[in-house]
C-alpha cells in the first residue's frame, strides 16, 4: 500500500482556523487531493510538535517508508485575530 507522510508546520492565516477537527485548511486539501487520487492510500498526518516532542525516530521510520513527505509550513503574520494575538 502506498503511504502519504503530511508534516504540518502550521500556518498562520484566520481563515484555516477554527474549524473542527481543527486541521488547517492545507493539510486537508492534500489529503482530499490524495484520497480523489486513490482512497486506498495511507495518509498519516503529524504536527512538528509531535515529530519534534514525541517519538522522532518514530515519524523518521514511518516517513522514510513514505512514498511521499508533504511539509506544510508558513510565516507568522502579526496581528491580532478574534480569539487571541500572536506574539
Amino acid at each position: 500500500m502506498d503511504r502519504v507522510v503530511i508534516l504540518d508546520g502550521y500556518t498562520d492565516e484566520p481563515a484555516g482556523l477554527g474549524v473542527p477537527p481543527y486541521l488547517d485548511v492545507y493539510p486537508r486539501y492534500v489529503a482530499g487531493a490524495v484520497w480523489s487520487v486513490d482512497r486506498s492510500i495511507d495518509v498519516r498526518y503529524f504536527t512538528i510538535d509531535q515529530a519534534r516532542g514525541g517519538d522522532w525516530a518514530g515519524f523518521v521510520r514511518i516517513a522514510n517508508e513514505a512514498r511521499v513527505l508533504i511539509v506544510i509550513a508558513g510565516i507568522v503574520t502579526p496581528g491580532k485575530y478574534l480569539g487571541g494575538a500572536s506574539p
